[in-house]
């Protein structure tokens, strides 16, 4: 099996990068060598190097910032995404995507689950739905994370952040809701 990572240098895809490297049959791509902000990209780089599984960890993330690029988050977190998910489909190849919670309004006092009513509170949230409703129409072999909490040592996260202020204050407070991973798998083996 060959792997085609894009987003390799993302909190997400830097990790998975780190485990396929002990693969020969693995690829990583960051986003100096792949823009989702251009059409074409993604299509070329997958006929050039032909993966059997396509693994989507690029996104738009700056949740407060999509606000006011809306076009942007558009771009990169749905319509990127509907290039990518047709170009798997024509090829036959899987296509991994890594969405969010944020696709749900965040008042549940219960866990999500992948058949819960959608509801996104902002532009963000919006966009990655679009994304995934992008994916389930373009190819019927997918499998969509969505995730929530993030974070590793590399990149900007709450975690990172709450070490910062824990070095830098004698005291901090922050409201914390946690849902657990949420796996959507379509057609799998």
């Amino acid at each position: 099996m060959k792997y085609l990572i894009f987003g390799a240098y993302g909190q997400v895809g830097y990790e998975l990068s780190k485990l396929c490297h002990c693969h020969d049959d693995c690829i990583t791509l960051a986003r100096d060598q792949v823009d989702f902000s251009k059409p074409g990209e993604i299509e070329t780089r997958i006929d050039h190097y032909r993966p059997d599984i396509v693994i989507n960890a690029v996104a738009y993330t700056a949740v407060d910032k999509a606000e006011t690029e809306p076009s942007l988050a558009m771009m990169i977190n749905a319509v990127a995404v509907k290039e990518l998910a047709r170009a798997c489909h024509r090829r036959g190849i899987w296509c991994v995507h890594y969405s969010t919670d944020y696709v749900f309004n965040g008042t549940s006092n219960l866990p999500y689950k992948e058949t819960d009513q959608v509801n996104p509170l902002g532009v963000y949230g919006q966009t990655k739905l679009a994304g995934e409703r992008f994916i389930q129409e373009e190819t019927d072999k997918y499998i969509i994370f969505r995730t929530s909490w993030v974070y590793s040592w590399r990149g900007a996260n709450f975690v990172k952040t709450m070490l910062r202020l824990a070095g830098e204050r004698d005291q901090i407070s922050s409201v914390v809701q946690v849902m657990p991973l949420i796996l959507h798998v379509q057609h799998w083996m």
